[in-house]
């Protein structure tokens, strides 16, 4: 009977491991055969639940997504996963997409356009990524949006103008990144209930600080070194 060397992945709380063994062929169809179900029955809880449910999957990519019936789904989690970037199309068709979370996967590239459809979208989470720098018009169209999560990244510099467009904007957590600091003008003309900046290079932000401000001042030193 000919074996396959199959790569075996698993997730212990938020943390995954993979292996590879050597298999038979009918214990790889076996646990093709039980990924499908996972999937299928994830599929099945969508459509009563409005919430699509994909983390813990290993995925790579989103191209699972193309099979999907897209009308009623307000929530999608696509977090612990290995997705490495979004795509300009990625969630075209989720126009009720209300909460999206990406955290927890490898992402290094988010196309500007990939959430221009989702005018919907209220909570975006893309936390402990490999996310550089983010395109300035990438929030271009969330008017709706309310929270953001871009912690535990790599980022350097925000733009002033990102978040110029999320007129409801209350909760931003840009914590243990590699920002070195924050425009004054990048929460101009919001009253934020929340902001997290701990675990950057700001200067003025000593450890005593908590990082969590409520109720976003402009005054602050440390958020305004220039």
């Amino acid at each position: 009977m000919k074996g396959t060397l199959f790569a075996v992945v698993f997730f212990l709380g938020t943390t995954a491991f993979n292996f590879c063994m050597p298999v038979e062929d009918n214990v790889l169809t076996e646990q093709k055969k039980i990924f499908k179900k996972i999937i299928q029955t994830r599929l099945d809880n969508s459509k009563k639940t409005g919430v699509l449910d994909f983390s813990g999957l290993a995925l790579k990519n989103l191209d699972i997504l193309k099979k999907v019936s897209k009308k009623n789904v307000k929530n999608i989690k696509l977090n612990n996963n290995r997705i490495e970037q979004i795509d300009l199309d990625s969630f075209d068709g989720f126009k009720k997409l209300g909460k999206l979370d990406l955290s927890n996967n490898q992402i290094t590239f988010i196309h500007k356009d990939s959430f221009k459809k989702n005018k919907k979208l209220k909570e975006l989470y893309l936390g402990n990524n490999k996310l550089i720098s983010l395109d300035k018009d990438l929030l271009k169209n969330q008017k709706s949006l309310k929270i953001f999560d871009v912690s535990d990244n790599r980022l350097t510099v925000i733009d002033k103008n990102f978040f110029s467009k999320c007129k409801k904007l209350k909760k931003v957590n840009l914590a243990d990144n590699d920002l070195r600091a924050i425009h004054p003008k990048l929460f101009a003309g919001k009253r934020l209930d929340e902001i997290n900046v701990s675990g950057n290079k700001i200067p003025g932000l000593g450890a005593s600080d908590a990082g969590s401000k409520k109720h976003y001042d402009l005054g602050d030193s440390w958020l305004n070194p220039w």
